[in-house]
């Protein structure tokens, strides 16, 4: 018999661990919805069975030891999970700590920019892992220490409905089937521990085969399960309203606030926006364009990178230098310029940060960034938020027309340069390459060919700067383009140029950025808004790098130093030119871009070196007062622990004493408050315990007087398993009896055990 109830038991504690994980899990999956990808709804899931686990380990610890021990595990998962580079085999490090802490501070500003479902960057991973891992731990406390399933149920609920509340992105049936069946099965297994603890209930027949109780007891509770899971998820979609907007709209503000551009897409957008928006402010020792990233997949529709949030980046830290792509082996007596910059985010534009090509390091306070070194672009992991400010450290390459034109067809062909040379497979690549031959024809050396296709595009092909056109730029479109039309804007041009040097067999891609701006004279800061959202061609020149190209009319790259062409229109002023256009250089006087542009600019100050700032902070506010802060929200949240849980455990078993109706109910009310308190201080009912065996081990424990557990056992046993009803007068001898005993068993137990006891959850 023994044996059996100890089977019963652990066999039930089980099943209850289970329940809780799969309400545990709904509630992980349903915050795993904010994220992009598959990666962080499964390192949530395997949070909150972590959590559980830990739970369920420590389910017997008191509640100080179980939850420093939770803690301890949700650091240890957090490190594994989050920040595995930092880790020493498997165990945290100082610099583990250190990112922690880190990403804490982020939080905040992560969440007010991120716009779900956000990349998963560690800020906000660590928050939902922390809130997926404390929902677990109390779910599971909730549910099997204080014997409230109603209660277990909500924190799971309340991360669905968070998710719900950030996403518009319809109905998940399954996360709400797997929520119903984890709750559904807690409420189920808390009453059979109800049930079972008044008589065991032999869950396990004599073959050892398994069953949750008899047939005859669960069949009703099976059914109506069913039922009422089947209702659940069928029922919403025949009512009125349903997958319609809400009542109550949550928003963050006007979009227009935090204009979004994303690369090539919404240059379009950008430059016909009737206002220019401010988006950052650049100092820098010599003018330039501010480069987001690259592009080097083209489809015949459109182009594209395969890491475009640069998520598969390595984290580059505060002054560390970055991987270099095409600079580690410099030709020789090749001119290189360092250019320091400060930059100061006013409206995000984008999750990259705009810098001149090459960067050599990016500093934003103790914050590190993601860094792809293949299309070179940086990502903050603190995000792009209005305030932030950095500073970047830039290597530009100068390379002169004679060292370009040394580069001989046999050093472009190289097999690794082959993905950044094809094209797609259509009759319109046929007549692309056509094109390229024809505006080639006769020239042999491939900088020459490359260069003579910019001056077709930009001064002598009869091409026209027209923003008023289609932002389509797939082969169809650039065929008519080039033979017909002859009128786009930056997206057009640099297509254009980009797969006619393909065409010519030569590595190019598209850069996506911004141009200079208009300088400040007052603050001496470049100031660059959304009309300057622009796109150029790189060509790769082995020994050079990536070399740029501006096939835009009225439109000149202060960094290109290899060319002298008739004077484009810089910096305004140019007739019927687009922003970011300028004034006419002077008819038929050649000059360099970079020439023109200090000659235009002959009033403002000369541009002088300007010393490597400071490193400046990532935001403007304070943030001393956090680690005080904490340390404050933590002792009131003690004390309030220390404080309520006892008021709530006195006030809740009295309330349901005095709530009780007839005197059976009296009865059972007043024995179920006499376990607990003895369940708090070690003397609680087993599962599957009779109420003789356990009057029984009490009386082995405590020494009783009068017979006071005597009559309070025999009137619970007759309400439960006799037909005779007990009288009004019994049951408060019942309930008299059940408060006399209780204090035997007080003044038997030591005062710190008594004190703990408080603290125990348990109703």
């Amino acid at each position: 018999m023994e044996r059996e109830q100890g089977i019963e038991a652990v066999g039930h504690r089980f099943l209850q661990v289970a329940a809780v994980a799969i309400l545990a899990s709904a509630g992980a999956l349903g915050v795993g919805r904010v994220f992009q990808g598959t990666a962080a709804p499964l390192k949530l899931v395997a949070a909150a069975l972590l959590s559980v686990g830990v739970a369920a380990l420590l389910r017997r610890r008191g509640p100080i030891l179980a939850v420093l021990g939770s803690a301890a595990g949700l650091v240890l998962t957090l490190s594994i999970l989050v920040f595995p580079d930092t880790l020493y085999g498997i165990l945290p490090t100082a610099r583990t700590f250190s990112e922690i802490g880190r990403s804490i501070h982020q939080v905040s500003e992560q969440a007010r920019i991120q716009v779900a479902p956000s990349p998963p960057l560690p800020p906000l991973l660590l928050a939902a892992m922390t809130a997926v891992w404390a929902a677990s731990f109390a779910s599971h406390a909730l549910a099997v220490r204080s014997g409230s399933p109603l209660l277990a149920v909500l924190p799971p609920a309340a991360l669905l409905a968070f998710a719900d509340i950030v996403l518009d992105d319809g109905a998940r049936p399954q996360l709400a089937a797997l929520f119903l069946v984890g709750a559904l099965a807690v409420l189920f297994l808390d009453g059979l521990r109800r049930v079972g603890q008044w008589g065991p209930m032999h869950p396990w027949s004599s073959s050892g085969r398994r069953r949750l109780t008899t047939p005859t007891a669960t069949r009703g509770a099976r059914r109506l399960a069913l039922v009422a899971l089947g209702a659940a998820l069928l029922l919403p979609g025949v009512l009125p309203g349903y997958q319609h907007a809400g009542l109550l709209k949550i928003d963050t503000g006007p979009v227009s606030s935090s204009p979004i551009i994303n690369p090539l897409v919404s240059v379009t957008a950008s430059l016909h926006s009737q206002k220019p928006i401010t988006l950052f402010l650049v100092q820098s020792d010599r003018p330039s364009y501010w480069r987001w990233m690259s592009l080097d997949q083209f489809d015949g529709t459109s182009w594209s990178v395969s890491d475009l949030d640069d998520s598969r980046g390595a984290i580059i830290h505060a002054n560390i230098e970055m991987p270099r792509t095409g600079l580690e082996s410099l030709a020789p007596f090749t001119k290189t310029d360092l250019v320091h910059q400060t930059i100061t985010i006013l409206q995000p534009a984008g999750p990259w940060l705009p810098m001149v090509y090459h960067p050599d390091s990016v500093s934003i306070g103790p914050s590190s960034v993601r860094y792809d070194q293949y299309n070179v672009s940086a990502s903050p992991l603190v995000g792009a938020q209005p305030g932030l400010q950095y500073t970047a450290v830039s290597t530009v390459v100068e390379p002169t027309r004679k060292q370009l034109e040394a580069v001989t067809p046999k050093m472009l062909a190289n097999p690794e340069f082959t993905p950044e040379e094809q094209l797609p497979q259509t009759p319109q690549t046929s007549e692309l390459r056509a094109i390229a031959r024809q505006q080639t024809a006769g020239i042999t050396n491939p900088f020459l060919r490359i260069l003579a296709i910019q001056q077709w595009l930009q001064t002598k092909g009869g091409f026209h700067y027209d923003q008023k056109v289609s932002g389509k730029y797939d082969v169809k479109t650039l065929v008519n383009f080039l033979q017909s039309t002859k009128r786009g804007f930056c997206q057009q041009f640099a297509t254009a140029m980009a797969v006619l040097v393909r065409a010519l067999g030569y590595p190019a891609r598209v850069a996506t950025g911004f141009t200079t701006g208009t300088y400040d004279h007052q603050h001496h800061v470049y100031r660059v808004t959304t009309a300057n959202a622009h796109t150029w061609v790189e060509v790769l020149f082995p020994g050079y790098g990536w070399i740029p190209f501006e096939p835009t009319p009225q439109r000149a790259n202060p960094s290109i130093t290899y060319e002298n062409t008739p004077s484009p229109c810089l910096f305004g002023g140019c007739p019927g030119g687009g922003p970011g256009g300028g004034g006419a250089g002077g008819a038929g006087k050649t000059v360099t871009n970079r020439e023109q542009f200090l000659e235009q600019n002959q009033n403002r100050p000369k541009p002088t070196k300007l010393r490597p700032p400071s490193p400046p902070r990532a935001v403007s506010r304070p943030t001393h007062w956090v680690a005080p802060a904490l340390g404050i929200l933590a002792a009131l949240g003690l004390f309030l622990f220390l404080l309520v849980l006892p008021v709530l455990k006195i006030v809740g078993r009295r309330v349901r004493v005095a709530r009780a109706g007839p005197p059976g109910e009296l009865v059972l009310a007043e024995f179920s408050a006499f376990s607990g308190r003895a369940g708090d201080l070690g003397l609680a009912r087993r599962p599957g315990e009779t109420l003789r065996e356990y009057r029984d081990r009490l009386r082995r424990t405590v020494r009783f007087s009068d017979g006071h557990l005597e009559r309070l056992t025999s009137t619970v046993g007759r309400v439960a398993y006799s037909a005779d009803p007990v009288s009004p007068q019994e049951a408060r001898e019942a309930v008299a009896a059940s408060r006399r005993a209780m204090r035997e068993i007080r003044t038997s137990t030591p005062f710190a055990k008594r004190l703990v006891g408080l603290l125990k959850p348990g109703w």
